[in-house]
């Protein structure tokens, strides 16, 4: 089924800072009447005991909610081992939210949707979705995850990516490239008029950037994070 973009996420492409995708989480939390939207950095996650909260948007009138920047969560919480691990979404029913959420105040009445997100350069992310059990009987929970996911994708993007992307210079880019085609390092030194030894040392200095052992990780990984085509 094709899925169309709701009218409150029309300004979705002129999102560039977190305030502007704060404002489009909380659109979608208005207009499905979520309680709470929470997207959370999985990836240090069963190792670490604490999860950074990216985005956290609260939609009701109690607001006594425990600090959500970090949140400290079980290595057997059923919930967010599914955000880990799985790929497809799940919905939780209020017995289970009751077990496993301790995070968001009062979840008497509350159910819920996880929302495993993994992305192409291999990290792990994932929503944690709150809302009552009247509403979750009305709205259409495959077109809740789409917009979730349509929203990470540029929130991804334009705010972690490049706060994660090492700093390549445009030096150091063109031996990427060169080496991407093949090129060994004497080849490279004649197309850009260096010597073998300094091309070397741009390769060492990139390897230790990308945090890869050899030429073949570094092409690849360059292109995973979007450096190269």
């Amino acid at each position: 089924m094709k899925h169309q973009k709701p009218d409150c996420l029309v300004d979705l492409e002129r999102a560039i800072n977190k305030l502007d995708f704060y404002r489009l989480f909380k659109c979608l939390c208005v207009n499905y009447d979520l309680d709470l939207l929470a997207l959370f950095d999985m990836n240090n996650w069963p190792e670490e005991a604490s999860i950074e909260s990216l985005m956290v948007v609260v939609n009701r009138e109690d607001s006594n909610l425990v600090d959500l920047d970090v949140v400290s969560i079980a290595e057997n919480n059923v919930i967010f081992q599914n955000i880990r691990d799985e790929i497809l979404h799940k919905f939780w029913d209020n017995k289970t939210v009751c077990e496993h959420i301790s995070f968001c105040g009062d979840v008497s009445s509350t159910v819920g949707i996880s929302i495993p997100l993994h992305t192409p350069n291999g990290r792990h992310f994932g929503f944690w979705l709150a809302l009552p059990k009247s509403v979750s009987d009305k709205i259409d929970h495959d077109q809740l995850v789409y917009d979730c996911k349509l929203v990470f994708q540029s929130f991804f993007n334009q705010i972690i990516l490049p706060d994660s992307m090492p700093i390549i210079s445009p030096r150091e880019l063109e031996v990427i490239r060169w080496s991407s085609e093949g090129k060994t390092s004497v080849e490279i030194a004649i197309i850009l008029g260096l010597s073998e030894h300094t091309i070397n040392s741009y390769t060492t200095k990139i390897l230790q950037k990308l945090q890869v052992v050899n030429r073949a990780q570094m092409v690849a990984t360059a292109i995973r994070m979007g450096l190269i085509k």
